[in-house]
């Protein structure tokens, strides 16, 4: 049971490994659970999440770091292209 647990949480997407988490805190405190019933109910999860769209979906959080980037990457480009047409002005 220890292998499935490890398996399921070494996964990338936070919805699914936060339901295994909870699945694995139930496990230890107690609750019956059989490796088939974890596989079934992980595979059900998982099923879940692809049919909404959800799967391996960009948190909030990751969603501004890629806006801030993006931006970021404009401005520096931006000033790149200013900086050498200054340049080219000042060497004329």
């Amino acid at each position: 049971m220890a292998n499935l647990f490890k398996g399921y949480l070494a996964e990338l997407d936070k919805e699914f490994t936060t339901y295994i988490k909870q699945k694995k805190n139930d496990y230890e405190e107690g609750q019956d659970l059989q490796e088939y019933d974890l596989m079934t109910m992980a595979e059900n999860k998982f099923k879940s999440l692809v049919h909404s769209g959800e799967w391996n979906a960009q948190s909030k959080e990751q969603k501004e770091i890629l806006a801030l980037t993006a931006t970021l990457e404009s401005i520096t480009k931006k000033k790149k292209s200013e900086r050498k047409k200054n340049a080219k002005r000042s060497s004329n």
